[in-house]
């Protein structure tokens, strides 16, 4: 499978693993919001990094703990199958139907840390159908809330561990009840507390938040936005989405519920043997009546009960595959008890669950590779040639980009300070964040650098192309490119490497480049930039005001150079254009192959009346959308 070089990494990864050391104290945005979520998660591999290890080694030690989850998957089906009669083959067949998922094994020995994560919560779920009482319980519970301390997309399971244990530990009397959900929800604070509450206490010191930029719409931090961050992008936005969801997770079809191609039979297959299960018990029930019972259903009650809440909740906050982890693992276990309840023969329902793991495992595999962006193993994780100044001296790094490129500061001056002020999401002129950034930028007139991505040899056309573009978009920020004083940086760039053939060929063509250009300040902006802006802003309001459901968060900042303006809205990665040049109103979502035309320039009033409120190419992406 290769080293993972995936586009978090460079956005914020390496930045996260970064600050989980302690640095990044004085930086502002350097990773947009998700250089704000506890960096704890990346503390062994920040660790391993400094420490100078081999990339396999540092894979290796990721892949360790990220199998924990498989290893409290067996043990959680050791207990479900308990009363079979080979056990261990039984429970080790229903632990490889559950990690046979894209999702899972394309994050295992990477950089992302979900699969971190979530052991807390495999733990919890192994102890809740191995032990029963509420001190059991309450540790349960007290784990899935130290997961949502490592990382917020973990909230549906901690939700779901609490209903679980509530519904099992429900007393007579109201008197214990109320002992109950005090004494649960007492652990679960106490869980995300500890490991949460030392970063909280910083970021509230810096910034008046504790879960800052989150939620702020409630903490009302004057340096971020009070519009709520969310991303839609994968959350069913119909009954009918919902519903064909499990089919289209059959196909080799990417952004169905996780970017890549993520095939998965098991949904399905699952949704079929609950539908065979109703009919068999409904056709008892009608044969024997309600007091001659037969053969019952083996009753998984703790974990249907934490799967039918998790999954609710999952599907409503994001719908994200890569969040998703404890509930595509369950389905091993899940469809072992409902095969269980059909079927009498223990030996025949071990093989049908061998059958269809190795089915599940062959259909992922024909999608290929799972990393994200397979690359051979390297000495260092990210070898790179990084300028001496960037070493040597301390100085206001202000990257440029919608990938943020935070990892630089990994290898800058320890007192290097960095920003992000343009990216996946933009410090707005004059809004919340702002006061902040002019502080920075005013504090380091004359060492201030702008970091970009790509661009060519010295100069040539593309590089001279590149800083006049990036020129007109920092000159919001009252800042000014010196072209003659530019540096680059290249990663990944060491020839000694280790891996199959097949990723040994793309050592030559994943060269990451950077350009470092000494910026000045500049006390007016460029009028003819000023006054494209006032009129692109104008044609995007009222777009936005036409759709609002689609064009979310409201009132982006509107970045642009003199051929191209754009507004990107994160909740559906959706980007809204102007091309001055041909006077085209255009909107697209990411990984979509062509843009959409909506309007002109010279007609934007009408074109605006007459605009339908809908995602381009009806959201679907990829090669999808080519040419629609």
């Amino acid at each position: 499978m290769g080293r993972d070089l995936n586009w978090d990494y460079f956005n914020y990864h390496a930045y996260a693993a970064h600050r989980a050391l302690g640095g990044g104290t004085q930086d502002f945005f350097a990773a947009g919001y998700q250089g704000y979520l506890n960096p704890l998660p990346f503390l062994p591999l920040a660790l391993m990094q400094a420490a100078g290890w081999h990339s396999l080694a540092i894979g290796s030690v990721l892949a360790a703990i990220h199998g924990l989850n498989a290893l409290f998957l067996y043990l959680i089906a050791r207990e479900l199958v308990s009363t079979s009669a080979r056990p261990r083959s039984t429970a080790a067949a229903v632990t490889l139907l559950g990690v046979t998922s894209a999702p899972y094994l394309s994050q295992v020995g990477t950089s992302f840390a979900d699969v971190t994560t979530t052991v807390p919560v495999m733990a919890a779920i192994w102890l809740t159908v191995a032990k029963s009482g509420l001190r059991m319980g309450m540790l349960a519970v007290g784990l899935a809330g130290a997961a949502v301390g490592l990382k917020w997309t973990n909230a549906p399971y901690a939700l779901a561990m609490l209903v679980t244990q509530v519904v099992m530990l429900w007393g007579p009397r109201w008197r214990v009840r109320v002992l109950i959900w005090s004494a649960l929800v007492g652990a679960l604070s106490l869980g995300f507390m500890l490991l949460y509450a030392v970063w909280g206490w910083q970021l509230w010191q810096n910034y008046g938040s504790p879960v800052f930029p989150l939620f702020n719409q409630l903490f009302q931090a004057p340096d971020a936005s009070i519009e709520p961050i969310a991303l839609d992008r994968f959350v069913p936005q119909s009954l009918n989405d919902l519903l064909l969801l499990p089919w289209r997770m059959l196909f080799l079809e990417g952004w169905v519920y996780t970017e890549p191609p993520a095939p998965d039979i098991r949904p399905l297959l699952l949704l079929g043997l609950m539908a065979l299960a109703t009919l068999a018990g409904a056709r008892r029930f009608a044969t024997r009546g309600p007091h001659k019972h037969g053969r019952e259903l083996a009753s998984p009650s703790p974990l249907a009960i934490f799967f039918i809440v998790a999954l609710a909740a999952w599907l409503v906050t994001s719908s994200n595959g890569r969040y998703a982890v404890p509930l595509l693992l369950l389905l091993g276990p899940l469809v072992y008890q409902l095969a269980r309840g059909l079927l009498s023969d223990d030996g025949a329902v071990r093989i049908l669950v061998l059958v269809i793991a190795l089915l599940q495992a062959a259909h992922v595999a024909n999608a290929g590779n799972p990393r994200w962006a397979p690359q051979p193993w390297t000495p260092a994780w990210l070898p790179a040639e990084v300028p001496d100044t960037v070493r040597a001296e301390p100085a206001l790094y202000v990257l440029v980009g919608r990938s943020s490129e935070s990892y630089l500061a990994e290898y800058a001056h320890p007192d290097a300070v960095f920003t992000n002020p343009i990216g996946l999401i933009s410090i707005a002129t004059g809004g919340p964040g702002w006061d902040r950034f002019v502080s920075l930028r005013d504090r380091y007139v004359g060492r201030t650098k702008v970091v970009m991505s790509g661009g060519g040899g010295p100069g040539d056309a593309r590089t001279t192309e590149a800083l006049a573009v990036y020129n007109d978009l920092i000159d919001r920020l009252g800042l000014r490119l010196v072209p003659e004083r530019c540096a680059r940086a290249r990663f990944n760039v060491d020839g000694h490497t280790l891996g199959p053939p097949h990723l040994e060929g793309e050592a030559h063509t994943r060269h990451r480049r950077l350009l470092i250009c000494d910026a000045e300040t500049k006390r007016a902006s460029d009028a003819v930039l000023a006054e494209r802006r006032a009129i692109a802003e104008r044609i995007m309001n009222a777009y936005e005001t036409a759709c609002p459901r689609y064009f979310a968060p409201h009132g982006v900042q509107t970045e642009g150079s003199r051929r191209l303006w754009t507004r990107l809205y994160g909740r559906f990665d959706l980007y809204l254009m102007i091309d001055w040049d041909s006077g085209d109103i255009l909107y697209r979502q990411d990984r979509q192959a062509t843009p959409v035309r909506i309007g002109s320039r010279r007609t934007w009033t009408e074109d605006v009346r007459r605009f339908r409120c809908r995602l381009p190419h009806g959201g679907t992406r990829g090669l999808e959308s080519l040419g629609r």
